[in-house]
């Protein structure tokens, strides 16, 4: 099991865990610019000389008034993510494609280029680039624009070991930035953004593929996809999973093919819906979270405690924001971060490329927040725990051979790695296992029998681990006398 939950429910976790800012009065405001930022309690923001700590000193000088550049710095708790606004004078008339253009000029030559694209709705430019004439790898993410007669840079960067693990939270502390219109109110104009830029128009800057290699499959090998005909409608059943990374897209023809040709989506949950982020997060506050008082360690074995704080430390992570969680939510949020770690991302999730493309279809869950939590409210906590840490040796090797067994749709790898890991043999596994998988493959089946009920195609994405195996939902199908076709 180690890992594999992490794949099934991570996403859940991140939504919950993820720091990102609130939209109350902001923590720093620029009326010269107009421009103002809300950053979340986890930052620390200097604006002069005086009040930054000794690491940001020297990148003030002493007589720096508010309104000359930098005109911020800021750092994480964590001490490996800053970020900072850079201004420079440019003429009124200028937009940020040409602000942009006067940078790569007189810096591009200086710089390898993992992306840079563009917004004219937003009047925003962004490039993600290391600095060659630094001896460090560190990653910028950068976005700009013109205001009042001003070019104005966000950064934000970090080494590129960890970048996957902030990339989400830049990302939102970017669109939460606040431009002051004509007259005279803050808006946030970069919502959106993400969605809004386009490669269009940098086609010659060359730019370096910062992506891993990954191991091919046999010609004509895909993810698992099955088809099953019914009386009434046909359902594609296709394998997911839950994090992913820019190089699994675009997918196969064939499931291309199936998912726009169907009328209906169905997932184990509508992650981008906002009632249901809102729930999750609720639910972990009450389901998740320890009563006030009590430590995590009340509930563990010296031993596991021990392995959880060395778990933390491995990561660069203060333990001390979790403690207060259950054992199974922590272990569900230090999966997460492992993963993300590693570049597996929620935003690149199959399920969430589905949800996000899936235009006037209905969207049909198959579970609810309260349900998945609920279950694993009702686990052994500290057995779960104690697994997920077992195989964090061994973590970086497994998550490669988990996505190369999906990307390759090999059946029994897929099981070997999500349900019968060696950790899946020790004392108390049946019963977590029936709970993550069996009991709900059950409940999966019965739900796409009666989808089956439904006139139309149906396309239904659920987490690769549940679809293979004796008692996985094609096995389930089968013995209900439908015909399971594999492509």
């Amino acid at each position: 099991m180690r890992i594999a939950l992490g794949f099934l429910l991570a996403l859940l976790v991140t939504s919950f865990s993820c720091a990102t800012p609130d939209d109350g009065a902001p923590r720093y405001a620029n009326a010269t610019m107009g421009i103002a930022s809300n950053f979340s309690e986890q930052w620390a923001v200097y604006t002069d000389h005086a009040s930054a700590p000794e690491l940001v000193k020297p990148q003030f000088p002493p007589d720096k008034g508010p309104d000359e550049s930098p005109l911020l710095l800021a750092m994480r708790s964590t001490g490996d993510a800053f970020a900072r606004v850079l201004v420079d004078p440019v003429p009124h008339s200028w937009d940020a494609r040409q602000y942009f253009d006067r940078l790569f000029f007189a810096f591009g030559r200086h710089a390898e280029i993992f992306e840079v694209s563009q917004s004219i709705e937003h009047d925003a430019v962004r490039w993600v680039y290391r600095d060659r004439s630094m001896e460090n790898e560190l990653v910028f993410i950068e976005t700009v624009t013109v205001r009042a007669g001003y070019g104005i840079r966000i950064s934000y960067w970090t080494p590129s070991s960890v970048l996957p693990l902030y990339r989400s939270e830049f990302q939102a502390l970017t669109e939460h930035w606040r431009f002051r219109d004509e007259e005279g109110e803050w808006q946030t104009r970069w919502v959106g953004l993400e969605d809004a830029l386009s490669r269009e128009g940098f086609e010659h800057i060359a730019l370096v593929e910062p992506g891993r290699t990954v191991e091919g499959c046999a010609l004509g090998e895909h993810p698992l996809l099955f088809e099953v005909p019914g009386e009434q409608g046909t359902l594609h059943l296709f394998g997911s999973v839950h994090l992913g990374e820019p190089s699994l897209y675009p997918l196969p023809d064939v499931i291309e093919a199936a998912f726009k040709d169907s009328d209906s989506l169905v997932v184990e949950l509508d992650i981008t819906a906002i009632p249901v982020q809102r729930e999750v997060a609720a639910l972990m506050e009450t389901l998740g979270s320890l009563p006030v008082g009590e430590h995590v360690r009340d509930h563990l074995e010296a031993g596991t405690y021990r392995k959880l704080e060395e778990a933390f430390s491995e990561l660069g992570i203060p333990m001390r924001s979790f403690t207060n969680l259950k054992p199974w939510a922590i272990a569900t949020v230090l999966t997460a971060i492992k993963l993300q770690s590693l570049g597996y991302m929620p935003r690149y999730g199959v399920d969430r490329y589905f949800l996000d493309r899936a235009g006037t279809r209905e969207i049909v869950s198959l579970e609810t927040p309260r349900e998945q939590l609920a279950m694993l409210d009702g686990i052994d906590g500290e057995l779960y725990l104690a697994f997920s840490m077992l195989g964090f040796e061994t973590f970086d090797q497994d998550a490669k051979d988990i996505m190369r067994a999906w990307r390759c749709g090999d059946a029994d790898a897929i099981e070997s790695l999500f349900v019968a890991t060696p950790a899946n043999r020790l004392p108390g596994s049946d019963d977590v296992l029936d709970a993550i998988f069996y009991e709900r493959n059950e409940r999966m089946a019965d739900a796409a029998a009666k989808r089956l009920e439904v006139p139309g195609e149906h396309f239904m994405v659920v987490g690769a681990g549940h679809l293979v195996g004796e008692r996985g939902i094609p096995a389930l199908l089968r013995e209900r006398g439908y015909e399971v076709i594999s492509h």
